[in-house]
């Protein structure tokens, strides 16, 4: 099948892409060998850039409704505390950091691509492909 664009895999990388795309209206397809989403937390940081993307996207709200607020962190090794780090950022970022799940975070950007018409193709890996000069 002749596509523009093939995106192979339906994590947030995956659909943030195809929701630009489709945002352009780029001829695209999206492919994921998983037959269901994962409903396990594969990260849950979010950095302030990762959110002004999401608020050009229109999903800010969404995330932010979602998530809690990451001020920090504290590391603990065998109950002693080893390490803080502070995630504090200059007064011009407008965002700070937040925690949400990832299969949150995908299930949000999943519900966005869906209104632009987009269906993930669930069970279809990508094992090799062709590229011309087109």
């Amino acid at each position: 099948v002749d596509t523009d664009v093939l995106i192979a895999g339906a994590g947030p990388i995956g659909l943030t892409s195809a929701i630009e795309l489709a945002r352009r209206g780029i001829d695209f397809r999206i492919v994921d060998p998983l037959l269901d989403p994962p409903q396990y937390a594969k990260a849950v940081g979010v950095q302030p850039r990762t959110l002004e993307l999401f608020d050009g996207m229109g999903v800010l709200n969404r995330i932010l409704d979602a998530a809690t607020q990451m001020f920090g962190q504290i590391v603990y090794v065998n109950g002693d505390r080893v390490a803080q780090v502070e995630f504090a950022t200059p007064a011009d970022v407008p965002f700070g950091f937040i925690a949400i799940p990832q299969y949150a975070t995908e299930r949000i950007l999943r519900e966005e691509l869906a209104t632009h018409g987009v269906q993930i193709e669930r069970g279809l890996r990508v094992t090799g492909f062709e590229q011309d000069v087109d």
